[in-house]
């Protein structure tokens, strides 16, 4: 993807927070672009389509940083964990409530597939990191599979990313800590 077109993703993401996705103009978007509305339409069909690529695009960069991580050989066990799902939920955690009811709907309607595969690969790394984690002994004398936990987690993830509210990192390592320890 050329450098242009992700300047364009992420200068949306923020305006279809703000405004929500029926509101958001093409205007709107090529004004935070920096381009006409006219260039706009050169990388991009529709509102539609660049709705799905920037929330693609926004959800993709969080999962491979949250990857990443996870493989942090600097940070003790949970603060990797906390970290990592701080950021796949970070960028968009609280914007997916009531209020923004339409990016809910078109979210589910223009990404939900791709927004499942990246939230199963998630998953499988989550569960990869838990097996070769300082808590992998606890679990498995309480007979809980890294399995479960990472789903756990995930839901976790969810719940934040659909409802901030608080100290999010501290609430976040709360909730891990209860889980893992």
């Amino acid at each position: 993807m050329d450098e242009k077109k992700i300047l364009i993703l992420e200068k949306a993401v923020p305006v279809f927070f703000q405004f929500g996705f029926k509101k958001t103009s093409m205007d709107d978007l090529a004004k935070a672009a920096n381009l006409s509305r006219q260039a706009l339409y050169l990388h991009f069909p529709n509102k539609e389509e660049l709705f799905k690529e920037a929330i693609l695009h926004l959800f993709r960069s969080s999962l491979e940083a949250a990857l990443l991580a996870l493989q942090d050989p600097h940070l003790e066990d949970l603060e990797r964990f906390v970290k990592s799902v701080s950021i796949w939920v970070g960028p968009s955690a609280g914007k997916w409530d009531s209020q923004n009811a339409d990016l809910v709907e078109a979210t589910q309607s223009l990404v939900s597939d791709a927004f499942c595969s990246l939230d199963l690969q998630f998953g499988k790394a989550l569960e990869k990191a838990l097996a070769e984690s300082s808590f992998a002994s606890g679990l498995a004398a309480r007979k809980q599979s890294l399995e479960d936990v990472a789903k756990t987690i995930g839901l976790i993830a969810k719940g934040v990313r659909l409802n901030l509210s608080g100290d999010f990192h501290a609430s976040l390592r709360t909730a891990l800590q209860t889980l893992l320890i």
